[in-house]
């Protein structure tokens, strides 16, 4: 009986213990792509998530996996199961994953299997926004966002030393980020976003994902001739991704301006392209990586370094 379930089975295996965004794009979407190549995707029963080797990771390998599963969910009947921890596991392992609310996250759609005691000693060790859904009203949007801004404010100037100048402009363009997804998302469609943070030692770290058309598409009728990468770059430009409001548009492009000014990386990958930022002194280097299949949606990953106090 266990043979038979086991031939039924997809695994998706995390091999690293860190679940980062080189991890995430290296390792477990090739993993994921695959699956829709299989010839026998009806003799499946079930996908498993297999995460038992991680034990750290950031909020963009995190998100990456509450999306895998929501795409997972829509496309199949198949069971959906997330293995966090072995039986015998030592309790301080892998509680990273608690303290980021993965399992609180993917609750409903996939059954998580090894429960994980959050870490005391992780609040001292780093801060976090949890997995945070964006609800599907713009009404209810603000509550939320004001949440999120209060957080990013709190640990950019408290702990990293921004001035308030400095992390209102960074939680403008973030509020922006989210705001897109219910502009960019498909007419009529569900909105699907989320986002995360975390700060450890001299880094935060954001992520921003949703299962919207994706920066490609939804800018591909009015620059003809680019490919993804190119489109995605495009939209770095000032008001390139406004559609309604005057004003709006300048999101990536401030998050652009602070990950050069603080030597910062802006991850991005949407459609079959990725696009790395790397913030340089006076210069900005643009990294552009393609991809054999495309991915549903927008993944932006944001990392910014502590500043000195002045």
């Amino acid at each position: 009986m266990e043979t038979k379930l086991a031939q039924r089975t997809f695994y998706i295996r995390a091999r690293s213990a860190e679940l980062n965004d080189r991890a995430f794009d290296a390792e477990l979407l090739p993993q994921f792509f695959h699956l829709f190549h299989r010839q026998s995707l009806s003799s499946l029963d079930r996908v498993v998530f297999d995460l038992r080797r991680v034990n750290w990771g950031n909020p963009y390998g995190a998100l990456g996996i509450v999306l895998m599963g929501e795409v997972l969910r829509d496309y199949s009947p198949w069971a959906l199961e997330l293995w966090l921890a072995h039986p015998n596991q030592q309790r301080k392992r892998n509680t990273w994953l608690a303290h980021i609310g993965l399992p609180q996250a993917v609750d409903g759609r996939a059954e998580v299997v090894g429960h994980l005691h959050e870490d005391a000693d992780q609040p001292n060790r780093c801060r976090v926004l949890p997995i945070t859904a964006l609800p599907p009203s713009k009404d209810q949007q603000v509550r939320v966002l004001k949440d999120i801004a209060l957080k990013t404010h709190e640990v950019l100037v408290q702990d990293f030393h921004y001035d308030a100048v400095q992390a209102g402009r960074f939680i403008t363009a973030l509020s922006e980020l989210c705001t897109n997804i219910y502009d960019h998302s498909t007419p009529g469609g569900q909105v699907r976003g989320y986002v995360a943070m975390q700060a450890y030692q001299d880094t935060v770290k954001f992520a921003v994902m949703d299962l919207g058309i994706g920066i490609p598409k939804s800018l591909r009728s009015r620059f003809e001739g680019l490919d993804d990468g190119g489109l995605i770059q495009k939209a770095f430009e000032p008001g390139v991704s406004a559609r309604h409001a005057e004003g709006r548009g300048l999101g990536l492009t401030r998050v652009c301006e602070i990950v050069e000014r603080q030597h910062g990386i802006l991850n991005i990958r949407a459609g079959r392209a990725k696009v790395l930022v790397l913030g340089r002194p006076r210069q900005r280097e643009v990294h552009t990586l393609k991809h054999p299949s495309p991915f549903p949606g927008t993944k932006i990953g944001i990392f910014l370094r502590r500043v000195g106090p002045e």
